[in-house]
């Protein structure tokens, strides 16, 4: 029952259902086109590669739709929330998506031509009047057209196909050949989509599974009469600015995590990983893990640890709503 309260749970927050959808088209694409490309490669001459090959296409022109549609639900999401820079990616990415699950509808299309592609007749049939010597002379003609085959092989020379073999239909190879191509193509632009999904989530702060909270309490820069405004400017806005905006600054985002301590604003936003501010919450919050140097793969602010006091300031600046109201 609890897997499935939490699996519920997850199915109901757009930005964890989009995560599941979306590597579907992924996977499917992956898969897809090298089936292709052996049935390209085998001239279009095995049905089961062919059929598999649709199959694959279809399943993901399918589950694309699907992670399209819940694309535009995780992004209410996540509105207002992005610097320019990445709301210009987040619509490159929509855009992008918006064709994956035509191209693999498209592809699949062309994959199933095959099927009604029909071999070419060889000949008219014999007359009844000529039907017996005919046959006589297909015999003949078959055993001596084995034994001209036969010493040809022997001598290495190339060997003519029997005339009553069946030549692969020219529809089948070049639907074969161009569905290869297609899922090839696929494959590459849903691989472009996906790595602008990943930037939107490494780079810019994207949570999957939800949503940055809002500061418990507004900014109390007019309320110097406010506790929590001087514990803020005597005891952790000295350690953000001086310490952690030596490399958290918008000039130093790039190599520090996409993260940046100059505003409450781009705090909330987070970094590369994810949220690292949780008002009233600290040990919910990165940050002050971080502090804390207890999680051996985030320890910050390199290579020293804050003092036990400064520790302390930024765990009660956390607990107490996370204000901010730098000095004027």
């Amino acid at each position: 029952m609890d897997f499935l309260t939490d699996f519920s749970s997850t199915w109901s927050n757009p930005q964890m259902r989009h995560a599941v959808l979306v590597h579907m088209p992924i996977a499917l694409s992956m898969l897809a086109a090298p089936v292709a490309l052996l049935a390209a490669l085998a001239g279009g001459r095995f049905a089961t590669l062919r059929w598999i090959t649709v199959g694959l296409l279809l399943l993901l022109a399918g589950s694309g739709f699907l992670a399209k549609q819940s694309g535009e639900l995780a992004e209410e999401t996540v509105e207002g929330a992005l610097s320019e820079e990445g709301e210009h990616v987040l619509e490159e990415h929509e855009e992008l998506a918006e064709w994956v699950w035509i191209f693999g509808l498209a592809t699949a299309f062309v994959a199933g031509l095959g099927f009604f592609a029909r071999a070419p007749r060889r000949r008219n049939p014999a007359p009844p009047a000529r039907a017996a010597n005919a046959g006589a002379d297909a015999r003949n003609e078959s055993m001596a057209g084995r034994e001209a085959r036969n010493e040809s092989a022997a001598a290495g020379q190339p060997v003519a196909p029997a005339k009553g073999s069946r030549p692969t239909p020219r529809l089948q190879v070049g639907s074969a050949w161009a569905a290869a191509l297609l899922a090839l193509f696929t494959a590459g632009w849903v691989a472009n989509t996906a790595h602008h999904g990943g930037k939107l989530v490494y780079e810019f702060g994207v949570i999957t599974g939800s949503r940055v909270p809002a500061p418990a309490s507004a900014p109390a820069s007019e309320d110097a009469a406010d506790p929590r405004v001087a514990h803020f400017r005597e005891r952790v806005y000295p350690v953000l600015t001086e310490i952690c905006a030596e490399c958290h600054n918008p000039d130093g985002m790039r190599k520090a995590g996409r993260f940046d301590v100059a505003t409450m604003a781009t705090i909330l936003k987070g970094g590369r990983s994810g949220a690292v501010l949780v008002p009233g919450k600290p040990e919910e919050s990165r940050l002050y893990e971080a502090v804390t140097w207890e999680n051996e793969e985030l320890q910050m602010p390199p290579p020293e640890k804050l003092s036990d006091e400064a520790i302390e300031a930024i765990r009660a600046w956390i607990a107490s709503g996370a204000v901010w109201a730098p000095p004027e």
